[in-house]
């Protein structure tokens, strides 16, 4: 855990596919707590993870390893960016950033950490254009 955060590389955790697996869950909090940059993913794949909800992720990360809700946001959007190389146009919400952005039906944003499952997608903006 101190190599990873001694580092610029981003550990990508992969909640859904410990749990399809019966695997125990990655370590979340105490990466975060040792200083090193995490990020989220579905592993959306038929052999570990048939899962391609990245909001039922969020909630495992917040239940399950411990992340805040914060934490968990920040995992799958600008974290995420870093591990593709593409932080300096996406994962953020700013000028010059590409406009890619999920709208949620849901009475409060930290609700994407707490809803286990369900549909609370409301719209997608894709480069500034809903979808």
């Amino acid at each position: 855990m101190r190599s990873l955060a001694a580092s610029d590389v981003v550990g990508v955790l992969l909640p859904a596919s410990a749990l399809f697996l019966g695997r125990p869950m990655p370590p979340g909090r105490a990466l975060v707590d040792a200083g090193a940059a995490v990020a989220l993913a579905t592993d959306f794949n038929p052999g570990s993870a048939f899962c391609e909800s990245l909001p039922l992720v969020c909630s495992l990360a917040a239940t399950q390893l411990e992340l805040s809700p914060s934490e968990a946001l920040g995992a799958c959007t600008v974290n995420a960016a870093h591990v593709l190389g593409r932080a300096d146009r996406l994962g953020r919400i700013a000028p010059g950033y590409r406009a890619d952005l999920v709208l949620l039906d849901a009475p409060d944003w930290r609700y994407l950490a707490y809803h286990l499952g369900g549909h609370i997608v409301a719209k997608v903006v894709t480069a500034g254009e809903l979808r």
